[in-house]
């Protein structure tokens, strides 16, 4: 597991090796840095290296700011529930 801080929210995620995405990866940071990746790519090299993808962990939930009041959708889903400032009550959304 993985935790992720922005800003007021934490969340969890999983960490899943994708070796099979190794070449898209390579060819998007390419793109994006340009001789800045290239040359860590020497320094460095890629060979051993493997992405991960993040998948959020559906059993947790981001904390509320104390004054607040959140609607979250749940991901992979159409459900909604609704995160509210007393003692982190969460109520599910129809």
């Amino acid at each position: 597991r993985v935790g992720v801080e922005r800003g007021d929210v934490r969340m969890a995620y999983d960490a899943v090796p994708e070796p099979d995405r190794q070449a898209e990866v390579n060819a998007l940071m390419q793109a994006k840095y340009g001789w800045a990746d290239t040359f860590i790519g020497m320094l460095f090299g890629r060979g051993d290296a493997t992405p991960i993808r993040l998948e959020p962990v559906l059993d947790t939930m981001p904390p509320v700011p104390a004054s607040a009041s959140v609607t979250e959708t749940v991901p992979g889903t159409d459900s909604a529930v609704e995160i509210t400032p007393e003692a982190g009550a969460i109520n599910p959304q129809e």
